[in-house]
């Protein structure tokens, strides 16, 4: 099993035993969601929410999508689950992959509950403008991916 998860402690290791029971009753995969009941977020600022949201409910949009969080990094794969998804993105908007890829490739998920909380340590690699500018060619790539079998 190989579990991801961000380093500055906003994912609570609690969430570690539940998805490894979950891959141990069957699925390939386990995502911890922020948007499935009892999932939320705790002291991040609005405007953050608020772009997560509607992100993700875009994404959902365009990709026909069951996975109610697209682009949250906390999971847990199956080693063969993840040998299957053969990730082309090397930033942040490699977790919308991993996603699209879980929906086309019929890999076997579960959500459970994420509350995301404030970082307790380092600062944020993440940037918006150069998130955009890299988000919307990967977006335009797996949207032929998705549909086509292309990207």
């Amino acid at each position: 099993v190989i579990i991801t998860m961000d380093a500055d402690l906003t994912h609570p290791l609690s969430l570690v035993s539940k998805m490894l029971y979950w891959i141990n009753k069957g699925y390939d995969v386990v995502i911890a969601s922020r948007y499935v009941r009892g999932g939320g977020f705790r002291d991040i600022p609005k405007w953050r929410q608020l772009i997560s949201i509607i992100g993700n409910k875009i994404f959902r949009a365009v990709f026909w999508s069951n996975i109610h969080d697209m682009t949250t990094g906390y999971r847990a794969y199956r080693t063969e689950a993840a040998k299957k998804i053969n990730l082309k993105s090397r930033k942040f908007e490699s977790q919308l992959e991993i996603s699209v890829k879980i929906l086309k490739k019929r890999i076997k998920f579960k959500e459970i509950p994420l509350v995301l909380g404030l970082r307790k340590k380092g600062t944020s690699k993440f940037n918006y403008i150069k998130a955009f500018k890299t988000y919307v060619p990967t977006i335009i790539r797996l949207f032929f991916y998705k549909w086509f079998g292309r990207g």
